[in-house]
């Protein structure tokens, strides 16, 4: 009975009498059988015994065959072998079973009398007697069990054969506590009473629950029991067969997931926990790996690995360690770095990150927190790990838990292998080469050093909060950072006073709360961060600043001095991409919301830091890694980040194509940052020191400096810096207002309400930079108040000078690059380039800009001629006339008045440069009427005419269609008189004129160049060398015949004839409307009848000439001659000429086409003229025309006489002239002589009298003779275009290449009748073929 409840008491109950009495004479035999000497049983290992072959015949017979039935032994191990193989799978039955048990149990307490034990371990255990002086095996021969607990303790001495022998035993006690009988015996108190008195026999489950009660530091545990639970476990440490629960849970794990691991040195167990954190391994072995890892990590003799490569090292470092509760342990993780033997530190690093995975494990932790750890402790329900919440709640826990607290800061800030949370969430980064896999270098920080690296790059969300969250509780002092203070080491001595007893210091109790005060040595580093020397120590302190910048919780001052401000503004934001700094910013920045002054200074420090060297900003660097290596690729690191060169070197190619869009955006509010407080603005404050008191002197004030009002004190005062530094800077300031308006704190402060409702087109838009720019160019009459003046203001600083147009800088770099990189082509020129550039494109319709920058270049062209203020190159000369002139609200009432007002008033300029600045102006308009707001304004319906009808803007296209249809008459008043103003300016000055400049620029360039200005002098010019037969292009004989044209059918487009006849135009034509040369033709008449004066005369008869040498039917001043022209100058073929008289009029007169085209020009009209008006048979059927050709042309039969008389009338006047000085000279004389003589005074007066009708002859001869002059000039000038249209018109004749018209006709008609003929010869019909007609449908 006793058997069967040590056994297994269920069994007993469950088996009733029968079985009870069976294993009781089992037993009786067995105690008989077992009660002989020790020697015959290790010479006799096979017994016979009747009752075990009875009761386990049929397993015998099925697993052990007749083995030994020649000798008539029965082999009882044989059974036990087939017991342990079979056991899952019941092949034995229960009554097998008991009797084996019963005889398992019989051998434990008597070891020796084991057949296969004594077989193989006899002659190794007599070996240990012999030579064991001490230890287990000393007194071996005493007592069989002791001589088990030396084989057991020995086993890893032992041969092969008898340490699986062995082993075999321990397996079966460790399935059956029972079987342990020195363990059973000493503990039997603790396995009678709960809690393991509750426990069900089976799979070590016992023994496990001594083990607990044996790890539990407040258990009621016997010291026997105790020593010899701890005893068992070492034996079988290591080895998982011998751990019954954890095989017995994990045996599918093992056999899934280790099989090919062989046992021993804890190498399964290994195998397991290697693949708990990938979720392959089941929950209940996960479970029991748990407990085995609380177990293992309380003594290090568990693991016998470690005190194989450890022994010499736990002596030297951790000899004076109590054993137990996990002390050797955290001493040998304490010294990991100055452990000798490599071997050791690995399995030190091994087992101290498995001890500090949990609380659980780490024994020394838990017990001086246990406190902490109860219930109503502070952790005693954490929302995460208990060691986290012990972390961060390290200021309220008692010292020694502090203490402790701040020994595993420090272990796990050496090694992130010791810090579970962070090793889970960054195990693919803890593997990946790429990222921090060859960093194995364990204890010196260098993995934290690099996960701190590279969380600010490409590494998972998880990883990145995890190290973020752990890095800040580091920053706090510099011995949890241990990379940068192994780095600084002598930096830290050298600068900051350093010794190791700060560490102790730290570690001390009085100061175990100091854990979230700000570190003097970090603060030290930082300020004297010019004076390093090491290298390594300025690199760990960019990483430690870049870190910074990403999470502003690692700057401890900041965080002390700003904790009321995060809990008030930023609570609700998390750590991490710069959100808390921006936070702050945004408050720096705001007009009603404050910042704590020491807060505030301490923002400032960090924003000069990430603002002057982006190495150390985070955003930066992040998101602009290609940018600083595509554009910025000479700008190295400064050593001690005192430079913003890198960050300057960003903003100025933001604009570039290829720039992307994120990096963009943290350039740009990373400009805000900047631009928001001078004192982040590079040298400004420096060079500006001297300004700022005596131009800006509230810039001391906190809120005017964090709000961008100091820089634009500075804008606003420009003019008046007198330093070039100081100026220097506030141009890039400047500059960098204009390329980044979001970085504009006035602008938005004044605008980001009318930014939000003008330039965002839909809703859920952000406002950007990129939005801004073409907003604030295309929206800025719509803007109001100090909104449109800061606007109005950043667009005529970007149409002053190029260096602040982001638009045009981007979209023309290649252009400037190409057309205006010269060295004196700077600033405001090279906006001026830039359109002298376009300008040319246009003249010569060639392609040399690209469409984007043609485009962005014509909408600011377009923005500027709406205002004088937005037009630099009109407003620094017109200032004064403008002042003289337009000064008067009327002016400004639309955009464009101002320049319209400088145009009209031009002939009162005084200013040369100002009258060359609206010559410009009349070109631009001349090219593009869109250069032109008053045309564009009150032409605009004729203008969507011309557009709705194919014309294209540009190219003086939509100028040509208006005057077409003004010619037409089709214009109204007021859009007839704006295009009457920029004709007049064209006719007056070619160089105003698009059609001229365009197709006459190689004329003008070596024909008129010498000609001056003004006038309409080049326009005659260019007139005079097309009639005269020079080498004219065809291009611009029309484009000059078109303008003489449309000039001499208004005399306001004459300039002459408008200032010479101002006076004769009210006397004799006042009544007269302008237009269609009606006041030319009224002048013409007046001049007939001598009735104007000489100047008058002399310009209209100009105009007349110009005229017929620009003749065309029905036009002006020679529409009187055309019924003329047609009967006297028009051949047979009058309907081929296009004159209004071809239709029904044969003409009778001689064909005056000398080079037979078709067209009868000025030349040809006039020669014949000029030859019929003299004749007196000739009849003229306007007799005003003749009048009119009589006033013009000399008579050429007294040709020959007239250049006698005007050699005659010029050597007469020469004579009279003379006669004419010498009697003044006498005149001027006679004062003298009327005071000695009045008697002489009335021979004076006559004599006076006779000069002054002298005075009058001559000045009729001189008209005379200018008229002739004219009349013989312009009759030669005629002659020779006669002679060189007949020359030219013979020379093509002659070589085919030109072909009357005459000529032409005729062969036409015979060409066609060939055709014809040869059609009629090919028609099927003809050729007799017979021929289908299908009729069509329908």
């Amino acid at each position: 009975g006793l058997l069967i409840r040590h056994t297994d008491p269920a069994a007993g109950l469950a088996h009733g009498a029968w079985l009870k009495g069976k294993l009781l004479h089992v037993g009786r035999h067995l105690n008989r059988t077992f009660s002989t000497n020790l020697a015959p049983s290790i010479n006799r290992p096979d017994v016979t015994f009747p009752m075990i072959q009875s009761a386990c015949r049929r397993e015998y017979h099925q697993y052990c065959g007749d083995t030994n039935g020649s000798t008539g032994k029965f082999d009882a191990d044989c059974l036990l072998k087939a017991e342990r193989s079979a056991q899952k799978e019941h092949a034995i039955t229960a009554l097998c079973k008991r009797v084996l048990q019963a005889y398992r149990y019989t051998l434990a307490q008597q070891p020796m009398l084991d057949g296969g034990l004594m077989q193989y371990c006899k002659a190794p255990l007599e070996a240990l007697i012999k030579s064991a002086s001490t230890g287990p095996c000393a007194r071996a021969s005493l007592a069989p069990l002791q001589a088990l607990r030396c084989l057991k303790t020995m086993r890893n001495m032992l041969p092969a054969d008898c340490a699986a022998e062995v082993r075999r035993v321990m397996e079966d006690e460790s399935r059956n506590i029972s079987l342990d009988v020195p363990l059973f015996a000493v503990c039997s108190a603790e396995l009678s009473e709960p809690p393991c008195s509750l426990v069900q026999p089976g799979d070590g489950a016992r023994r496990a629950c001594l083990e607990a009660l044996n790890h539990q530091q407040s258990s009621n545990i016997s010291s026997r029991c105790s020593h010899a639970v701890t005893e068992a476990a070492i034996q079988r440490a290591g080895d998982i067969g011998l751990q019954a629960p954890l095989l017995s849970t994990c045996n599918s794990d093992i056999r899934q997931l280790c099989s090919d691991v062989p046992p021993g040195m804890s190498r399964v167990i290994a195998c397991l926990l290697d693949h708990v954190s990938s979720g392959l391994v089941s929950l209940a072995c996960k479970t029991r790996l748990e407990t085995y890892q609380e177990h293992s990590v309380s003594d290090f003799r568990l693991n016998p690995k470690l005190v194989q490569v450890c022994n010499s090292d736990i002596i030297k470092r951790c000899g004076n360690q109590t054993v137990g509760r996990g002390k050797v342990l955290a001493c040998l993780v304490t010294h990991h770095s100055q452990l000798e033997d490599p071997l050791c530190r690995e399995e030190v690093h091994r087992v101290g990150a498995m001890m500090h995975s949990t609380i659980n494990h780490n024994l020394p932790l838990k017990d001086s927190c246990a406190a902490e750890l109860q219930p109503g402790g502070i952790c005693f329900t954490p929302k995460g790990p208990v060691t986290e919440c012990l972390k961060d709640n390290v200021t309220s826990l008692s010292d020694n838990c502090a203490t402790k607290v701040k020994h595993l800061l420090l272990t796990q800030a050496r090694d992130v292998h010791f810090h579970p949370q962070t090793v889970l969430a960054c195990r693919r980064e803890l593997h990946d080469p790429a990222v921090c896999g060859l960093a194995a270098t364990h204890g010196s920080g260098e993995l934290w050093s690099c996960l701190q690296q590279q969380h600010l790059n490409d590494v998972s969300a998880t990883c990145a909060n995890a190290v973020r969250k752990e890095f800040a509780r580091q920053s706090g002092n510099i011995e949890t950072l241990v990379a940068l203070k192994m780095a600084c080491l002598n930096d830290l001595r050298s600068l900051c006073n350093y010794s190791e007893a700060s560490r102790s210091a730290f570690l001390n109790r009085s100061q175990a709360r100091a854990l979230h005060q700000v570190s003097p040595y970090i603060t030290c580093l930082r300020e004297r961060s010019k004076s390093i020397r090491a290298p390594q120590c300025v690199e760990k302190l960019a990483s430690l600043q870049l870190s910074t910048s990403e999470n502003v919780l690692l700057n401890r001052p900041l965080v002390v001095a700003c904790k009321a401000d995060i809990e008030e503004h930023c609570s609700s934001l998390e750590a991490g991409s710069g959100k808390l700094l921006e936070c702050l910013e945004n408050i720096a920045r705001h007009s009603t919301l404050r910042l704590q002054p020491t807060c505030s200074t301490q923002v400032m420090l960090q924003q000069k830091k990430q603002t002057s060297n982006v190495h150390i900003n985070f955003n930066l660097l992040r998101n602009c890694k290609n940018e600083l290596k595509s554009y910025c690729p000479t700008v190295e690191r400064p050593k001690f980040f005192s430079s913003s060169v890198d960050l300057a070197c960003l903003q100025d190619h933001a604009t570039a194509e290829d720039f992307s869009a994120q990096c963009r955006l943290f350039v740009s509010t990373n400009t805000a940052t900047q631009l928001s407080d001078a004192r982040l603005i590079g040298n400004l404050s420096e060079t500006c020191k001297d300004e700022l008191p005596r131009l800006c002197p509230a810039a001391k004030i906190t809120p005017y400096r964090t709000m961008g009002l100091v820089l634009e004190c500075l804008q606003e005062n420009a003019a008046s810096i007198q330093s070039s530094p100081c100026s220097a800077a506030v141009r890039r300031a400047s500059k960098l207002h204009a390329f980044f308006p979001m970085a504009n704190a006035p602008l938005l402060r004044e605008c980001k309400e009318q930014f939000h409702k003008v330039c965002l087109p839909a809703a859920g838009q952000s406002l950007s930079d990129e939005l801004l720019l073409p907003c604030m160019r295309e929206q800025l009459e719509n803007f109001t108040g100090q909104c449109h003046d800061k606007v109005f203001a950043l667009e005529r600083m970007a149409q002053r000078e190029m260096t602040f147009n982001a638009e045009v800088s981007t979209a023309c770099a290649l252009e400037m690059r190409e057309h205006c990189a010269k060295n004196h082509v700077m600033g405001a020129n090279k906006m001026k380039c830039l359109e002298d550039t376009f300008r040319r494109q246009q003249l010569r319709n060639s392609m040399v800009m690209s469409g984007g920058c043609v485009k962005i270049l014509q909408a600011y062209r377009e923005l500027a001629s709406k205002s004088m203020s937005l037009m630099h190159s009109v407003k620094v000369p017109c200032t004064n006339d403008y002042r003289e002139l337009c000064a008067s609200s009327t002016a400004l009432s639309h955009p464009g008045s101002s320049l319209q007002c400088l145009k009209d008033n031009r002939e009162s300029l005084r200013s040369v440069e100002c009258k060359q600045a609206i010559l410009e102006l009349h070109a631009q308009a001349s090219e593009d009427s869109r250069l032109d707001p008053i045309l564009q304004s009150i032409c605009k319906v004729h203008i969507t005419e011309c557009e709705e009808s194919g014309v294209q803007p540009g190219q003086g296209n939509i100028n040509e269609c208006l005057r077409a249809h003004m010619k037409q008459g089709q214009l109204s008043v007021a859009c007839k008189q704006q295009v009457m103003k920029q004709l007049q300016a064209e006719v007056e000055d070619v160089r105003a004129s698009f059609p001229l400049q365009s197709k006459c620029e190689r004329e003008l360039r070596h024909l008129c160049a010498e000609v001056p200005h003004g006038e309409a002098r080049g326009l005659a010019c260019l007139q005079m060398h097309a009639a005269s037969g020079a080498s004219v292009s065809k291009g611009c004989a029309s484009a000059v015949s078109k303008t003489v044209q449309a000039a001499n059918d208004d005399y306001r487009l004459l300039p002459t004839v408008r200032k010479a006849c101002r006076v004769s135009i009210q006397a004799a034509c006042s009544g007269k409307e302008p237009g269609d040369a009606t006041v030319l033709n009224c002048l013409l008449d007046a001049d007939m009848k001598s009735n104007l004066t000489y100047e008058c005369g002399h310009a209209v008869r100009s105009a007349a000439r110009s005229a017929f040498i620009s003749f065309d039917w029905q036009r002006g001043m020679t529409r009187i001659c055309d019924s003329d022209i047609f009967s006297l100058c028009v051949g047979e073929s009058s309907s081929r000429v296009g004159s209004p008289y071809a239709v029904g009029t044969m003409a009778s007169g001689q064909d005056a086409d000398l080079n037979s085209d078709g067209v009868y020009e000025g030349v040809e009209v006039w020669g014949c003229l000029s030859a019929a008006v003299y004749k007196e048979e000739t009849i003229f059927r306007a007799p005003r025309c003749r009048q009119l050709v009589k006033m013009l042309a000399i008579n050429p039969e007294t040709e020959q006489d007239a250049h006698l008389l005007v050699r005659k009338l010029k050597a007469d006047l020469q004579q009279e002239i003379s006669a004419h000085a010498s009697a003044k000279q006498q005149l001027e004389q006679q004062p003298g002589v009327m005071a000695q003589m009045h008697a002489a005074q009335s021979e004076m007066q006559r004599k006076a009298g006779e000069v002054e009708r002298v005075s009058g002859e001559l000045k009729m001869k001189a008209r005379e003779l200018e008229q002739l002059r004219e009349q013989l000039k312009f009759s030669e000038e005629m002659a020779e275009r006669r002679r060189l249209l007949i020359e030219e018109s013979s020379a093509r004749l002659g070589s085919g290449v030109l072909l009357s018209y005459k000529v032409l006709i005729p062969m036409g008609v015979l060409v066609l009748l060939a055709v014809a003929m040869v059609r009629r010869n090919s028609n099927p019909i003809r050729k007799g073929y017979e021929v289908l007609v299908v009729p069509k449908d329908g």
